[in-house]
């Protein structure tokens, strides 16, 4: 049976690293995912978000529908908000996804620049503890376990280890939380757009999520106390085709509902980076609307998805 590796944060920011970081390394290279252990974050919180969200969807389609897309006020829309069963195809062969999702981002002011603006939230009143529980979890994942990873990261590419945080002073956050109704439902194959996804699953949940790495599919569980990893295009491309964004899917088939929590990081909005050896420039936010026209105007799915069959 294949098994993803396990990678300590605790070990990757102690003063003794570089073996945590060689096999950083190697999980990037070879894996393009990896299981993060010794983050810091309280079982706690993520239990609260992971039960909030279920009861988010267990709301009728009328209170959700309040939150939809249409009335987001951050550019593009697409990028914040509930979206209904069948409402995103993340690959085009396969089709509309038979799921629920709820996405929302890092607070901010209303502006002209894409994916960043004020968050539209259920109150308290209409969807008890899930504003406050997604808020609470959102701030530990990008106070605690952004920056120590991204010092890994760059540590593991050669770089110095503060080399990633000046592109992510301000960085941008697609926080979602995911429902896969029982009995067959799923995301089609493909691979995320940003640096990096961290994936919080519920443990009581049967395994659904699998992704292609070294020609074969590879099952990654629900395990408790570490949270998943997968990298994302941004960061093959920051690399230079080194470290490898990984093509996954879900597909659930358990008679009980699935819920998740993905956070999509990305950097600064106005980052521009040349990739490692390269000399043109990449823009970051030109990167997030491609792959936004992809999936929400021209149908081709998230990322890499047309590369698949």
């Amino acid at each position: 049976m294949d098994v993803l590796k396990s990678i300590s944060l605790e070990r990757l920011a102690s003063t003794q690293a570089d073996y945590e970081v060689s096999r950083l390394r190697d999980c990037c290279v070879n894996d393009g995912f990896f299981y993060l252990a010794d983050h810091g974050i309280r079982l706690s919180l993520i239990e609260d978000a992971l039960a909030t969200a279920r009861q988010f969807f267990a709301l009728p389609l009328s209170i959700k529908k309040q939150f939809g897309q249409d009335r987001q006020v951050v550019s593009p829309k697409t990028c914040r908000g509930y979206v209904d069963t069948f409402g995103e195809t993340l690959h085009a062969p396969t089709g509309p996804d038979r799921k629920q999702h709820f996405d929302m981002g890092r607070e901010a002011p209303a502006c002209d620049l894409p994916f960043t603006g004020p968050n539209l939230l259920p109150s308290d009143d209409q969807a008890p503890g899930f504003a406050m529980a997604m808020l609470a979890l959102q701030h530990e994942v990008m106070s605690r376990v952004v920056p120590a990873l991204l010092r890994g990261l760059a540590r593991s590419l050669g770089l110095d280890g503060e080399f990633f945080q000046g592109f992510f002073s301000d960085p941008v956050l697609i926080q979602r939380a995911l429902y896969y109704p029982p009995s067959g439902s799923g995301a089609g194959k493909h691979t995320d757009n940003g640096m990096f996804t961290l994936l919080f699953q519920d443990p009581r949940d049967a395994c659904a999520l699998s992704a292609f790495s070294q020609g074969r599919w590879i099952d990654v569980p629900c395990r408790k106390h570490e949270v998943v990893v997968n990298l994302g295009d941004m960061l093959m491309k920051w690399s230079n085709g080194l470290f490898i964004s990984t093509p996954h899917q879900v597909i659930h088939r358990a008679s009980t509902a699935r819920v998740s929590l993905p956070f999509f990081v990305y950097p600064n909005i106005d980052a521009v980076f040349t990739p490692l050896g390269g000399d043109a420039t990449v823009a970051c936010q030109q990167v997030m609307l491609d792959n936004f026209n992809s999936i929400w105007v021209s149908g081709q799915g998230a990322g890499r998805a047309r590369e698949f069959a």
